[in-house]
């Protein structure tokens, strides 16, 4: 469902036929097109054409496993001006080219698909990706994050091991006075 501001009061715009899952999470790509993460039943995108500023129609597209994903639940996040898919087996890209879904490579070795559940990922004001994870292998919840530096990332996660101790962590925000919650 969209709705739309006018008149000083909130309107129902348009209900979307074809959306009937659990959305956790919607972002939007520079094109305008949204990408909704499900809860365990892939991801739409949903490209929107308009008439001026109101939604004139719709089409939905749903990825699922047989077009590279993995199990889910399924959150989409924009990083670096691009959007990647956080699951329970990875970090995903999108091949707009394929129509297909591959893991992300630029995190490193830390990050293979498989290696950790990730929970939640977002990036801060100078470009570090922000991670709450659960690492298989070790059978514990991790934080850390991906510090931008030139050509790559460097994962540091030491300094949060004791909050990584008391569990999962389903929210990270930074604020504008760099100080990250």
């Amino acid at each position: 469902i969209s709705f739309i501001y006018s008149n000083q009061k909130w309107r129902r715009e348009k209900e979307f036929e074809n959306i009937d899952y659990r959305i956790e999470s919607i972002v939007e790509d520079k094109e305008g097109n949204l990408w909704l993460g499900t809860a365990n039943d892939g991801i739409l995108k949903v490209i929107i054409s308009y008439n001026g500023n109101k939604i004139e129609n719709h089409i939905v597209n749903k990825y699922t496993k047989e077009d590279g994903l993995l199990d889910g639940p399924y959150f989409p996040v924009i990083s670096n001006e691009t959007i990647l898919f956080c699951t329970d087996d990875g970090i995903f890209q999108f091949d707009n080219a394929k129509e297909t879904f591959h893991g992300e490579k630029t995190l490193g070795k830390n990050f293979d698909v498989g290696r950790r559940l990730i929970h939640r990922m977002n990036e801060d004001f100078s470009g570090n990706i922000w991670l709450a994870t659960y690492l298989s292998d070790k059978n514990r919840d991790e934080i850390g994050y991906a510090k931008n530096i030139k050509g790559g990332y460097f994962y540091e996660s030491s300094p949060f091991n004791k909050i990584s101790a008391k569990g999962i962590n389903f929210a990270i925000f930074h604020g504008l006075n760099r100080i990250t919650w």
